[in-house]
């Protein structure tokens, strides 16, 4: 006779003994509210930002620079979001499917980290090939006198085929090594347990989010000042 405790828990509550009550929805109604929050917070802390910093950068220049910001976050979001999604349904995973939850994590936790410095490399590189060949207006932030919009085009693509490119790494590696999920399942474990999966989706595509995002920042600040 088989112990009952060698078949680990058994949750009576919320239907938890079900692996599928456990796993978050990133792309139900109230994550797609959380995700709207979220886009809104980041829009804010930019109009803050801007109100706060002397000399100011006259708007256009300003408009420029917000806009490069937010297409490639809203296409890092977008790729984070499908890599989860992907990812939490492998078949290869017991029951078969994995907690969405914990891919998204892991993926805002290796871009805010290492990713930084992945982007940073390819920037590097793609400017670099772009000079050589006779490509204008490279220099992040400039864009002429007066600004002019296939500047900001040119150092657009830069920027998003970086971003796209630290992704694709990313992604391979989340792939390749078993070990990172392991590890952001242990370090959810406290919100699973906790039985409801709007709080890992506000845990996950909120609060850890900011977090990561504003000590980025201050790493950032630290090193430039």
């Amino acid at each position: 006779m088989s112990s009952p405790l060698a078949a680990g828990p058994t949750y009576t509550v919320g239907g938890l003994g079900d692996p599928e009550s456990i796993n978050c929805k990133l792309t139900d109604g109230f994550a797609i509210g959380v995700q709207l929050l979220m886009g809104l917070i980041v829009c804010s802390s930019l109009l803050l930002k801007r109100r706060w910093e002397h000399p100011q950068r006259p708007l256009m220049i300003w408009f420029f620079d917000v806009s490069k910001q937010a297409a490639g976050g809203a296409m890092l979001h977008t790729l984070n979001l499908l890599g989860s999604l992907f990812s939490g349904h492998r078949e290869e995973h017991p029951s078969g499917q994995s907690n969405p939850c914990v891919w998204y994590f892991l993926n805002i936790l290796l871009d805010t980290t290492v990713g930084v410095l992945i982007i940073h490399f390819f920037m590097f590189v793609y400017v670099t090939v772009a000079q050589q060949v006779g490509v204008r207006d490279m220099r992040s932030g400039y864009y002429g006198h007066p600004p002019r919009m296939a500047a900001w085009l040119r150092q657009l693509c830069i920027f998003v085929l970086a971003l796209a490119s630290m992704k694709m790494l990313v992604l391979i590696v989340l792939r390749i090594f078993p070990f990172f999920f392991w590890f952001g399942k242990w370090a959810l474990a406290p919100v699973e347990t906790i039985g409801d999966q709007r709080v890992q989706v506000v845990v996950v595509m909120l609060i850890f989010p900011l977090v990561m995002n504003i000590i980025q920042f201050w790493l950032v600040d630290g090193v430039i000042k």
